[in-house]
């Protein structure tokens, strides 16, 4: 039983969204790196057994931009696996939410006090924590459905 005033433990999958949201920059920035780096290593993709053999480097350069990267690290050392479709889920999430909305959710994972965005924006500290919740929620279910975080 919770009584007055306890602390709860925060849900897991709540934890690993917020944690993406708030290193939404760095994912991206480190996500554009390895890009650039992969580019920026000249090579041919090696044709075996039934493969092709690709020699074009423009080709070569669309099938690397095509090609989903499995993992990035990022600069504090910690390995985010499939950071293409982790960008999916902060970007859908955003798309999904009206614009006051957007505006909360943004300025809480850019570091801004809940009295400030709250202030800005006109709300009181319950529409706030609800739009938060909302936001949450819905990227909980995207990251889901792309199959990143698993319900058991």
């Amino acid at each position: 039983m919770i009584k007055k005033g306890q602390r709860t433990r925060k849900d897991p999958k709540k934890q690993t969204i917020q944690f993406i949201f708030y290193h939404e920059q760095v994912l991206k920035r480190a996500v554009r790196e390895a890009r650039e780096e992969s580019l920026s290593t000249a090579g041919h993709t090696d044709g075996s057994g039934s493969q092709a053999f690709v020699s074009d480097p423009t080709a070569v350069q669309g099938i690397k931009l095509a090609t989903e990267l499995k993992s990035v690290t990022l600069r504090n050392g910690i390995v985010i696996d499939n950071p293409g479709k982790w960008i999916k889920v902060i970007d859908a999430t955003y798309d999904g939410l009206d614009d006051v909305s957007r505006k909360a959710v943004k300025m809480r994972y850019e570091g801004s006090h809940w009295r400030r965005i709250c202030n800005k924006l006109n709300m009181g500290r319950t529409m706030y924590y609800k739009i938060l919740e909302k936001a949450d929620n819905h990227a909980i279910e995207i990251a889901i459905d792309l199959g990143l975080i698993h319900v058991v």
